[in-house]
């Protein structure tokens, strides 16, 4: 299977948007990054390769991205396993972060799912541990958080005409 390595990858050009899809059949789980004019990076969701390497963060890498000044955003839209692997390895390198957005369930059931507490047939599948980590991190690190829900607008930009 091709890897981010087997990719052609082109850096943006100055004044371009650019929306790129990462992962897919790959590895496990899609990232979906977008690189704005004014050369700042929103990612949002994450991805490993079959190493377990985060597969945004090769991206980013391969294309010459100050990762740790340059990516201002992280967005997990959902707490499945094939969106939050790698996430851990995003936030550990990028220290410019002012906004991680994140999806929390309305619902009770899908909020105890989420962090493990329904029932032991389906523990094992539960993304918990690697939620915790996330969480960890992030109140490590300081970040502020903003709460997503569904319609609504998690970033906007102003662009600079020059």
């Amino acid at each position: 299977m091709a890897g981010i390595g087997d990719i052609i990858v082109e850096a943006p050009r100055n004044k371009d948007i650019e929306f790129t899809l990462i992962g897919g059949s790959n590895g496990y789980g899609e990232s979906v990054l977008i690189r704005f004019s004014i050369g700042k990076w929103l990612v949002v969701d994450s991805c490993v390769d079959q190493q377990r390497q985060c597969m945004p963060l090769q991206y980013l890498r391969k294309i010459g991205v100050d990762i740790a000044t340059d990516v201002v955003c992280v967005c997990c839209t959902h707490w499945h396993d094939d969106h939050i692997k790698g996430m851990c390895q995003l936030l550990e390198e990028c220290s410019n972060i002012t906004k991680f957005c994140m999806a929390i369930p309305d619902d009770r059931e899908n909020f105890l799912y989420a962090f493990g507490q329904i029932d032991e047939m389906h523990r094992e599948q539960s993304p918990s541990k690697g939620i915790m980590e996330i969480l960890e991190l992030i109140a490590k690190k300081n970040i502020p958080v903003k709460r997503i829900i569904q319609d609504q607008t998690i970033c906007q930009v102003t662009p600079i005409d020059k």
